[in-house]
């Protein structure tokens, strides 16, 4: 890894500590997926799965909450991320889950042993062709894989990409859908068997927004001096007053993908 890399990586971990804390009350959390993911699996039971990237929990609660696991891996690089996810799922009194540090392309699982996998609005944080073999080495036969995530034209469609200062910029790690496509042909046992769109309707103020900004909700706000984060802020103020008639409420829509990758090959 190089030296920019190095830097990169070390600020991704202090943002991530940082924020660990706040991070669910800062995240919006989206349960549609989750409903499409228990449709995908509805004959299934006493499923083993992997989240990968869990963050602080949010998506694990909902996962153990709608579909039959025996066992959910939760697994993050952050372990501030991880002891947020181990205190909140405790807290939270749901059973059948484990948490681990780990990195996305080092599983620590067995090979063929998980019957589904997972991961919200992370992967664009992972080496994406190490990720999806070991994926597709930690998957039975079958198994699914189900990513979800911003693509780049998300990014540019949002409240931050058309009105924020550098967002699209300085977010220049988000994996295009056709890169992803050519990443997963070269894979000799997981094939892309759908890709699932959402559009979201989201309502805010520009105080929250503001608010969000402040708290590095998103990481890619960390990519910003102090000095340019606040010159874009005031710019964004300057955007969204100009274009929205009620700072108080601002409306705009979000999207975001769900490919699912389904193991097909055995190598056993």
């Amino acid at each position: 890894m190089d030296t920019r890399a190095n830097k990169r990586n070390f600020r991704m971990q202090s943002h991530f500590s940082q924020i660990a804390n706040a991070y669910r009350t800062v995240r919006t959390t989206d349960v549609e997926p989750i409903f499409f993911i228990k449709e995908k699996l509805q004959e299934s039971d006493g499923l083993v799965g992997a989240d990968i990237g869990c963050g602080a929990g949010r998506y694990d609660r909902l996962l153990l909450d709608h579909l039959p696991f025996s066992h959910l891996l939760c697994l993050d690089a952050n372990s501030d991320m991880v002891k947020q996810t181990q205190r909140f799922l405790c807290e939270s009194q749901v059973g059948g889950f484990g948490t681990s540090l780990s990195m996305s392309e080092l599983l620590p699982v067995k090979n063929h042993s998980l019957d589904c996998a997972f991961s919200f609005n992370a992967v664009h944080h992972f080496v994406l062709e190490a990720f999806l073999r070991e994926i597709g080495a930690a998957l039975k036969e079958s198994g699914r894989l189900f990513l979800y995530t911003r693509l780049p034209e998300h990014n540019e469609e949002s409240i931050w990409g058309k009105h924020f200062p550098g967002f699209i910029e300085k977010e220049t790690r988000l994996h295009g859908l056709e890169n992803m496509k050519r990443e997963i042909e070269m894979q000799t046992d997981l094939d892309l068997e759908e890709v699932k769109g959402f559009r979201y309707l989201r309502v805010s103020s520009l105080e929250k927004l503001i608010s969000q900004v402040q708290k590095r909700h998103y990481s890619t706000f960390s990519l910003y001096s102090p000095q340019e984060l606040e010159d874009a802020v005031n710019t964004f103020k300057s955007n969204i007053l100009s274009t929205f008639s009620d700072p108080d409420y601002l409306e705009w829509t979000d999207g975001n993908a769900m490919l699912v990758l389904r193991r097909t090959h055995s190598n056993l």
